[in-house]
């Protein structure tokens, strides 16, 4: 089975997420960063996501030129991805503008270092307790990236468009660099997946996201302050608030009795 996904940062903007998850998309890696800076709009995408139960991966786009440059991307993003529900891998992208800025600091990346830095990156990511990826495309793959030679269960996400079906065997399938969703202005890469974990229960947010007939005991939880909202909103699953009510209903008929 076939799941379709996108992939996403700064450039897309504010997202509409509950609009992308009508739209059929079930996963999403989301930008934490790139080089030594976090991605601006990577909280709200990773929360968005989170909200409207589609499943959440997240990627580094990397700038490092050393081994431990590499470390310590892995370690940005795991400290980012431990504040959310993080289902799918995280992965370290390194393109050809990555080798274009080791040149201007004076370095000559090999496929070895570049391997290097992959594998770090990868162990520090399972070490922590994710499944590690690698974003790349096929040139690059053949030039710098050899994923055989890594010691670490890395998974492949492969950037090929226009291509009926991906040459090699990737877990994600970027296949356009120029796709529309619906809650997205503007151009968007699309994603495919052939295997997706459990998704997220969706949380509601607002009193217009309970179901009607739910709404009313949940205004009395909100006034009573057994429920409160935060920043993000009421933050809960249906099942949370469904077995909240149920309590509360046990807990007024014993002081009505």
């Amino acid at each position: 089975m076939q799941y379709e996904g996108i992939d996403v940062s700064v450039y897309q903007g504010a997202i509409d997420w509950a609009s992308v998850a009508r739209a059929g998309i079930r996963f999403a890696m989301v930008r934490a960063g790139s080089g030594q800076t976090a991605d601006s709009r990577a909280a709200e995408n990773a929360r968005g996501a989170n909200a409207n139960g589609i499943v959440l991966g997240l990627y580094w786009f990397s700038y490092a030129y050393t081994v431990e440059m590499a470390r310590a991307e892995a370690e940005r993003l795991i400290r980012f991805a431990r504040d959310y529900d993080v289902r799918f891998p995280l992965a370290w992208d390194y393109e050809e503008a990555s080798v274009r800025y080791a040149a201007q600091q004076g370095i000559t990346v090999s496929r070895e270092l570049v391997t290097a830095m992959a594998e770090t990156f990868c162990k520090t990511v399972y070490a922590a307790g994710y499944t590690p990826m690698v974003y790349s495309n096929l040139n690059m793959l053949a030039s710098y990236v050899d994923l055989a030679a890594i010691d670490a269960p890395v998974r492949l996400w492969l950037a090929q468009w226009g291509a009926v079906l991906p040459t090699r065997e990737p877990m994600i399938w970027q296949y356009s660099s120029t796709g529309r969703v619906n809650g997205i202005e503007g151009d968007v890469d699309r994603d495919r997946a052939w295997e997706l974990p459990a998704m997220p229960a969706r949380r509601l947010q607002t009193l217009a996201d309970v179901p009607p007939s739910l709404r009313e005991e949940t205004e009395q939880l909100v006034e009573s302050g057994a429920l409160r909202g935060s920043g993000a909103g009421l933050n809960v699953t249906e099942d949370m608030l469904r077995a909240m009510i149920v309590a509360k209903r046990y807990t007024d008929s014993r002081t009505d009795g």
